[in-house]
């Protein structure tokens, strides 16, 4: 089978008759019948039903015609899109995200960002809190959506930010304290504290553990995890409480119930990207994420 050869069936697919095909194609009729002979052997099928007068496309035939003109239809694109790439013109994106809730309203900025630019290439990968600067600057990805604590200090990154926010308790609706709405964070010393790892996580850790020396805890017990979502499993299970950001993507566990703690830092939820990063397509995906943000606090 070869590009000729469906272009042949194409043709008589539209026309169903092999004489007109012919005259569409500038050569014979028997060439013609000959290739669609060959074509019925590759496919082991038959394409036609040959009547006295015209032809009659059968299943198989009416399969591959939608399938080839579907490939013609878009012809012209992938010629585009090809001689782009061989220019490095393909509009490509590399995001990188944390384990947050904001971070499911990307894939429909995606989708919208795909309407617009048919040719747009996107590639996702998850960090923890401390890789998405140094994947920034290793150019693993073009922009981040992350969180952040404290004044952005580098001048070489940019940062949009989104939303702010406070870290609070979060425990399952059997806790003692589940029906509060703000407490201090001492209520909660005889409870078993689940983190994220210092390795993975070093802010967060480092504060939750500060909290904790400051509130007077002394030796206090705690568990240790690489991510967000093993915790809130766990808080699920009336394994412990934690400390966490309210981004966090706790509405997977509607049993979960959040208190406020005074005397808490604000938490950034952020885009943020090299400045010296040219790609056009970073300024497009914050603009687009920064509108949705602002439609989900309405």
């Amino acid at each position: 089978m070869n590009y000729n050869k469906l272009n042949y069936f194409y043709t008589v697919a539209q026309t169903l008759n092999f004489s007109k095909a012919a005259e569409h194609l500038y050569i014979s009729q028997s060439a013609v019948s000959r290739h669609m002979k060959e074509l019925e052997a590759d496919f082991g099928v038959t394409l036609f039903i040959r009547t006295n007068r015209d032809l009659i496309l059968t299943d198989a035939g009416q399969v591959l015609y939608d399938e080839i003109r579907l490939f013609f239809s878009r012809e012209n694109e992938l010629y585009q899109k090809v001689r782009s790439a061989a220019q490095g013109r393909v509009p490509k994106l590399n995001i990188g995200f944390m384990g947050i809730r904001p971070a499911f309203h990307i894939p429909s900025i995606i989708n919208e960002m795909i309407l617009q630019i048919p040719d747009f290439s996107v590639n996702l990968k998850r960090y923890n809190w401390d890789d998405i600067l140094p994947a920034l600057d290793y150019k693993e990805i073009d922009i981040g959506l992350r969180l952040r604590m404290g004044e952005m200090q580098d001048s070489k990154y940019n940062h949009l930010v989104l939303d702010k926010d406070y870290p609070a308790m979060v425990v399952s609706e059997r806790h003692p304290m589940a029906g509060k709405k703000h407490a201090m964070i001492e209520d909660f010393k005889n409870d078993n504290f689940l983190m994220l790892l210092k390795k993975d996580s070093a802010i967060p850790h480092t504060y939750t553990k500060r909290l904790m020396k400051n509130s007077g805890f002394s030796n206090h017990s705690y568990t240790e995890y690489d991510q967000v979502e093993t915790i809130l499993m766990l808080i699920h299970s009336d394994a412990g409480v934690s400390l966490l950001s309210r981004f966090a993507a706790t509405d997977q566990f509607p049993d979960l119930n959040i208190i406020d703690l005074d005397g808490i830092d604000p938490l950034y939820l952020e885009l943020v990207w090299r400045k010296n990063n040219d790609n056009p397509m970073i300024p497009l995906f914050a603009e687009h994420l920064k509108e949705d943000c602002s439609k989900k606090t309405d």
